[in-house]
């Protein structure tokens, strides 16, 4: 019943507007909201909660989030 998620600094340092970084509390935040749900769920969310934070402003880091259930 293991998770393993495993991610790039772009999940972390993704940036708003406001050049605030995701940082990685979201992350876990995001991955707990979803965490007795398929690893693709669990994904699509953290992905989601990304593009919601960053509301449409330029990145400039590559973005890779892998998602593992085990079990």
């Amino acid at each position: 019943g293991d998770t393993v998620v495993l991610y790039t600094d772009g999940a972390t340092e993704a940036m708003n507007a406001k050049e605030d970084e995701f940082g990685f509390e979201n992350v876990v935040k995001a991955v707990r909201e979803k965490e007795d749900t398929s690893a693709q769920v669990l994904l699509d969310n953290v992905i989601a909660r990304i593009e919601e934070f960053v509301d449409g402003a330029v990145q400039h880091d590559d973005l890779t989030i892998i998602a593992v259930k085990i079990g």
